[in-house]
């Protein structure tokens, strides 16, 4: 028997790549670019996440919301830019449980970009551990998380 459920993944799969290399349109202004085999990666990515945080999410968004926040950062160069957002797109996800609907992904996105570019200085290791703490401190004392130039550095 033919099973049409392997299909429709495929098709979804197809569809979400197709997606994302549009993004390419704007991230190749400022020389980064990523191929399919790139993007089925971070794509992958975040199925893992989704599943290791017991999530689902709708509508899918996430993964071109990040390019459009990082790929103009001084601090990712074209090299590495396929990595970087793999990573992003654990970070995120990561905040994403952690916060528990405090902030919108749209909220959480921002202050990522504003932190790896800011205090951060491109530092991964910082944005995923002590930028996170520093944002929930911030938020369990209802102070502004934007606060200063510092974006959450108090």
């Amino acid at each position: 028997m033919f099973d049409l459920s392997l299909f429709d993944n495929e098709r979804k799969k197809v569809e979400a790549v197709n997606k994302v290399m549009v993004c390419n349109n704007i991230s190749s202004r400022y020389g980064m670019i990523l191929k399919q085999e790139d993007v089925l990666r971070i794509i992958e990515t975040q199925e893992l996440s989704l599943v290791e945080q017991e999530r689902i999410e709708f509508g899918g968004t996430i993964i071109e919301q990040l390019i459009y926040a990082f790929c103009d950062s001084q601090f990712i160069s074209k090299y590495e830019y396929a990595e970087s957002m793999i990573k992003f797109v654990e970070i995120f996800y990561h905040y994403r449980e952690e916060l528990d609907e405090f902030l919108s992904d749209e909220e959480i996105i921002e202050y990522m970009q504003r932190s790896f570019n800011g205090p951060c200085q491109g530092s991964m290791d910082w944005l995923e551990s002590s930028q996170l703490w520093i944002l929930m401190k911030a938020i369990d004392e209802r102070k502004d998380i934007y606060m200063d130039d510092d974006y959450g550095c108090f």
